[in-house]
């Protein structure tokens, strides 16, 4: 999940890039809290 979260922060250059990625995070987690993946 590090990984993704790290992954994402780096290519998320753009406010559409990041609602992209964090769509995908929150699909792959699935029941997790959106707030858990923002530390």
């Amino acid at each position: 999940m590090r990984f993704i979260k790290y992954a994402c922060r780096r290519v998320a250059l753009s406010a559409n890039l990041h609602h992209v990625c964090s769509r995908a995070t929150d699909a792959a987690v699935g029941a997790q809290p959106k707030s858990a993946l923002l530390l």
